[in-house]
This record gives structure tokens, C-alpha cells and sequence, in this order.
């Protein structure tokens, strides 16, 4: 079992990326690894759940790597078109990057980038993210302060606060976290990332901290967001009223590790980005998707406009692969009958409306 396994490599611009997947059977798991000039750049896994036989094996391993090759692919190519493009879009790949595990790729194209204004907050805090998941926890709070020195925005003080704890600056962390809830009382992380810090200021430092005070934060995390309904997050609530303040960390560190943020403004940003840089015929194929999800985030959060606005740009450009099939249809009625007259009068006006609607999705791209 431990010889299936499949390889390619991908040429983007001029670097070389070495793909390999293989079913590690003792783990019970598919196992990929992405290297770049010898450094590993990305790891996927994925469970196996079951007994499958070898053929089954074989389709299972090729169909995640094909997904891995051209998730890989399309966004590393989203990177090679964005030629001369503002900041803020080199911001939304360089996320998405992180999103997907390439923080060397984000750590490259951000520090690169950051250059055309450096007073750009939103990218001094993607920075502040990238080394965080690097564990360069120093440089990760350089950037944070950055960013927040120029907004002290609740996401931006969570993230510094959050930086702040893991290098053991307890005192400063939670001063980011109380200016945070200050401006956002309803923000669940915020009261979350409190208790954390409150508790790990308790074990390692020897103030004390009420035990009524850091439940409080976490309680108030559970009732926020529905996130927090998790079995780890409950039991680490239980040990703390129990008073085994060790097993309750043990249990919100394992919860932390799972905890996600809230996907809303990736799909945004994913579209944003597609749409922007990426072939049309490859948004035509995937525009319906993206509308799907669009629909889907907009009955979740009726009060989010920049979700109904980009829903509106992606059923325009919808409309564009419309006016493009039609198109193939009434050439294609043409090349079957050349003396269809009615046929040929609509594809006249349909180019003309083609143009003109190109034009329009010029005019709009430029506003977005």
C-alpha cells in the first residue's frame, strides 16, 4: 500500500512546482506535498474513511491530486496576469494564498507589493497574518502595529492581540482586546481571544484572574456565535467551572486550532479576483457557482451590500456567456442552412449588442 502514489510538476512564470501524492495506509490518509526550489510550499491531507480495494485507491488519490494540480494552477496563474494591478487586489490573492496554505507564495507576493504604499493597512495586517502562521510571532506584531497605527480596526487589534499572547505579552494583548470590544461588544472572537488571553495570564504569570471573569468571556463568545457550539469549547467551559483550569486550556487550545473564520468575504474576494484576471472562458464555466454562493451568503446576511453588489456583477457577466452561446447557436443554424435569413438577422443584431455590452463590462470594471 505504501507505493501508490502519483507526481507532476506545474511551470508558472518561471518557477517550477513539484506536485506528489501519495496513501500514507498506516495514517489512513492522502498525503500531498507541493515543493518549490527544494522548500515545501504546500501540504494537503484528507481522511479515508472505510476499507477500499486498490483500484479505488488509485482513482481516489489521482482525483485529489488532479484537484490540488489545478486548484494550484489557477490561482498561481491569477498571480502571473495581475500585471501592474493596485495593491488592494495583490491583498485579496495574497489571502487567498493563505487560505489555501502557500505562505511562502503569500509572504513573497506581499512583501514584494507592499512597496507601493506602505502605509497601506490591509496589507501590513495580511503581512501580520502570514508571519503568524509562520510563527514569526515578532515580526507578526510589527506588522499588526503597523496596520493599526494607521486603522485600529477590531479585526486588526484581534490579530495583534492574538500575536501579542503568543509571545507571552499578556498585558498588551488583552489592552488590544478591551480597545477591540470597546468599538465591537458584539464581536464573539474578541470575547473568545479574551478568555484565552485572561487564562494564560493566570497560568503563567501568577496574577489572578477571577475564574467568574474568563468564563464570562468565553460565555459570551458561546452566545455571540454559533461557531462556538463546539464540543471542545464546551468542555473546556465545564473544566473551568470545575476548576481544573489545565484540562480546560488543553481543551480551548484544541478548539483554537479548528476554529475558522467566518468564509463570507473570501468568496467575495475569490470572485472579485476571478472575474478580474482570469480567462473568460474559465469564468463562464465556473460563473454559475459563484451565483449559487453569492444567493446562498445573501439569504445568511440580507445586510451585507457588497454581497448583493457582487452577486449583481457576477449575474452580468452571466449574462455575457448567455449572449455568447446564443451566438455559437445562431452560427452554428448558419453553417447548417447559410440561407437562413431570420438566423442571420438576429446574429447581426446580436453583434451589435455584444459590442456594446462589452463596452458596458469595460465601464464596469473599472468602478469595481
Amino acid at each position: 500500500m505504501k507505493g501508490f502514489g502519483t507526481s507532476s510538476h506545474l511551470n508558472v512564470g518561471e518557477k517550477t512546482y513539484y506536485i506528489e501524492t501519495s496513501y500514507l495506509a498506516t495514517q489512513g490518509e492522502i498525503f500531498t506535498k507541493v515543493t518549490r526550489e527544494g522548500k515545501i510550499v504546500l501540504v494537503r491531507r484528507e481522511e479515508i474513511s472505510g476499507e477500499l480495494n486498490e483500484k479505488k485507491i488509485f482513482e481516489t488519490i489521482k482525483n485529489f491530486h488532479e484537484n490540488v494540480v489545478s486548484e494550484l494552477k489557477a490561482w498561481l496563474s491569477v498571480r502571473e496576469k495581475m500585471k501592474e494591478a493596485p495593491l488592494e487586489m495583490y491583498v485579496k490573492l495574497a489571502e487567498k494564498f493563505l487560505k489555501m496554505g502557500l505562505l511562502e507564495e503569500a509572504k513573497e507576493l506581499m512583501e514584494s507589493k507592499i512597496k507601493l504604499d506602505e502605509n497601506y493597512a490591509p496589507a501590513n495586517y495580511v503581512l501580520g497574518k502570514i508571519y503568524f502562521e509562520l510563527k514569526d510571532y515578532e515580526k507578526s506584531v510589527l506588522y499588526f502595529d503597523k496596520a493599526i497605527q494607521i486603522k485600529d480596526y477590531p479585526n486588526y487589534l484581534l490579530w495583534g492581540a492574538r500575536a501579542l499572547r503568543f509571545k507571552g505579552e499578556y498585558t498588551r494583548s488583552i489592552s488590544y482586546l478591551k480597545k477591540a470590544l470597546e468599538q465591537n461588544p458584539s464581536y464573539a472572537e474578541a470575547h473568545f481571544e479574551m478568555g484565552i488571553a485572561l487564562l494564560e495570564l493566570t497560568l503563567n504569570s501568577g496574577a489572578t484572574v477571577p475564574f467568574k471573569t474568563i468564563i464570562l468571556s468565553f460565555k459570551s463568545a458561546e452566545l455571540l456565535d454559533p461557531r462556538f457550539k463546539n464540543k471542545k469549547f464546551k468542555k473546556g467551559i465545564e473544566c473551568l467551572e470545575k476548576g481544573d483550569i489545565f484540562e480546560a486550556k488543553e481543551n480551548f487550545d484544541e478548539f483554537f486550532k479548528i476554529l475558522s473564520p467566518p468564509d463570507i468575504h473570501e468568496i467575495l474576494d475569490e470572485f472579485i479576483l476571478l472575474s478580474k484576471y482570469e480567462e473568460p472562458e474559465k469564468v463562464r464555466n465556473i460563473i454559475d457557482d459563484y451565483i449559487l454562493k453569492l444567493k446562498e451568503i445573501r439569504e445568511e446576511h440580507p445586510e451585507y451590500a457588497d454581497v448583493r453588489f457582487n452577486l449583481a456583477i457576477a449575474l452580468l457577466i452571466k449574462i455575457r456567456t448567455l449572449f455568447e452561446e446564443t451566438q455559437i447557436e445562431l452560427e452554428n443554424a448558419l453553417s447548417i442552412n447559410p440561407d437562413y435569413q431570420a438566423a442571420r438577422n438576429v446574429l447581426e443584431l446580436l453583434q451589435n449588442e455584444l459590442q456594446g455590452y462589452a463596452i458596458f463590462l469595460k465601464t464596469i470594471g473599472r468602478q469595481t
